[in-house]
């Protein structure tokens, strides 16, 4: 449990975390130029306490960051224990939050979040297939692919 908490409290944690970040960001706001589908998480994220919005974006912001934040702790703290060639551990990083996001964080936000049950937000469904389709789930991929390679780069340059 201390590896975790003194990983957490690590500032190349949260440098880690600002890389990723913006690695999947950059492929969800580039995705429509290859005729994929734009993934709004924070938007998603903060319809969870707000209406759809300003106020639900920022929410929506801080919450996915944190989440990556809490994605690299773990990242962190089995890397050096784990014995892959280079970008493997960040590949196999990137599709099982993939998986983990199309197979249970997509259909879970369609039953709790407020919003979805009301209809003003869409229900993602499996993979988002509710969104945009395999549009959805090949930026979601890929998203997540580059976040989990920006996390095994950006580990290189603390070693």
């Amino acid at each position: 449990m201390d590896l975790i908490i003194n990983k957490f409290l690590d500032p190349r944690t949260w440098v880690t975390a600002s890389i990723g970040f913006a690695a999947i960001e950059v492929v969800f706001r580039l995705a429509p130029k290859l005729k994929l589908a734009r993934i709004d998480f924070p938007l998603l994220n903060g319809t969870l306490i707000f209406p759809p919005g300003p106020r639900a974006k920022v929410a929506g912001g801080v919450m996915y960051f944190f989440g990556a934040v809490a994605l690299v702790t773990v990242f962190r703290a089995i890397h050096k224990r784990t014995r892959l060639p280079l970008c493997a551990k960040g590949i196999l990083f990137g599709n099982m939050l993939f998986l983990f996001s199309s197979l249970f964080a997509f259909p879970l936000l369609g039953i709790v979040n407020p919003q979805m049950r009301k209809g003003n937000v869409p229900k993602p469904g499996f993979f988002g297939l509710k969104l945009k389709g395999w549009r959805t789930a090949a930026s979601n991929y890929l998203g997540h692919l580059a976040f989990g390679l920006a996390l095994e780069l950006a580990e290189k340059l603390w070693e």
